[in-house]
């Protein structure tokens, strides 16, 4: 498949928000009451179960995988973000957590340079320093110490960065349906134990959003 890089803005644009729904949608759960990891855990199996549905109904066509190893390690490494990511939700603003989640791309561009060795020009680099820079502004640390929950969201960034780099090694080989299918469910296990000791039993209001949160993760 050769480059496109118009039809990569739109997708990516469209990534921007989807992900910026899914992080109201969390910020509602956590102010609810809802358990972080209770949270993942039911978004991700609702992801699944949309994926579990689109395989039955195309018969499962696209469900060999050529990158098994590939699939273990993302999916470890994006619940870590994800997980990491929704406690930055609950612990500072939405303006913050948002002015972070621009560091991804920029961490995902300095990724890009040493795992799949793209080149690195000096315009790139000044788009890179002040995307940075902006991002500082927007937060504005200051003399005061830097908030836990910042500290926290740039890592969940940077790890968030290299999950974006493997998803590209893998779909040179992989279908988008079959990584969808796959990463849905071996973060669904991943994040099984965590939300079994922290469950909740309840059926109040920011449930309702867990089904709207796994089809935004779907797409």
């Amino acid at each position: 498949m050769s480059p496109n890089p118009i039809k990569g803005i739109f997708w990516m644009l469209l990534h921007c928000v989807n992900f910026s729904v899914m992080s109201v949608m969390v910020r509602l759960c956590t102010e609810g009451g809802l358990p972080v990891f209770e949270i993942f855990f039911l978004s991700t199996l609702a992801s699944f179960f949309c994926m579990l549905g689109w395989a039955i109904y195309t018969k499962g066509k696209w469900l060999r995988i050529k990158t098994a190893w590939l699939y273990i390690f993302r999916a470890l490494l994006g619940t870590l973000a994800l997980i990491l990511w929704f406690y930055t939700l609950k612990m500072i603003p939405l303006t913050e957590a948002t002015a972070i989640n621009y560091t991804w791309p920029l961490f995902a561009a300095i990724a890009a340079v040493f795992i799949l060795h793209e080149p690195l020009d000096l315009r790139r680099i000044v788009a890179l320093i002040v995307g940075f820079l902006g991002v500082v502004i927007i937060i504005r640390p200051g003399l005061e110490i830097v908030k836990l929950g910042v500290v926290v969201g740039i890592l969940a960034s940077a790890l968030g960065a290299v999950v974006d780099i493997i998803t590209k090694i893998q779909t040179r080989v992989e279908l988008l349906s079959t990584q969808t299918f796959y990463i849905s469910l071996f973060m669904s296990i991943a994040s099984m134990p965590m939300a079994a000791l922290s469950w909740q039993f309840t059926h109040s209001k920011p449930v309702d959003f867990i089904g709207y949160f796994g089809a935004c993760f779907s797409v």
